[in-house]
């Protein structure tokens, strides 16, 4: 059984064991969305952001082994750092569903304007 304070990163459609997270920053607050800044460490030198950008993802806060906290969202952004002897680093952006309701664009057209 894991002991102390340990932080799990999932992205849906691979393995849950593909990152393990180093750092992460963030807010969560009552009535407002949360957002998470979240630095990763993975053996699989080859992901790209078609693996993880816009996909479910999960951030989970583990203390001796329990399950304390946990936030469920989707990636928004997805970068890759530098690539090491055993791992490659990774940061991703996770925001709830409901951001994507921010991803649009208000747009007019005038046709046969004589101006």
């Amino acid at each position: 059984m894991a002991s102390g304070l340990q932080f799990t990163f999932t992205v849906e459609g691979l393995d849950a064991s593909t990152f393990a997270v180093t750092e992460f920053r963030g807010s969560d607050g009552l009535s407002l969305p949360f957002s998470f800044s979240i630095d990763l460490a993975s053996r699989n030198p080859s992901l790209s952001p078609n693996d993880t950008v816009d996909r479910n993802c999960s951030l989970s806060v583990w203390r001796e082994g329990e399950l304390k906290q946990q936030w469920f969202g989707i990636v928004a952004g997805f970068s890759q750092g530098d690539t090491g002897y055993h791992h490659t680093l990774y940061q991703v952006q996770m925001i709830p569903p409901i951001g994507r309701l921010a991803l649009r664009h208000n747009s007019r057209i005038f046709g046969g304007d004589s101006n």
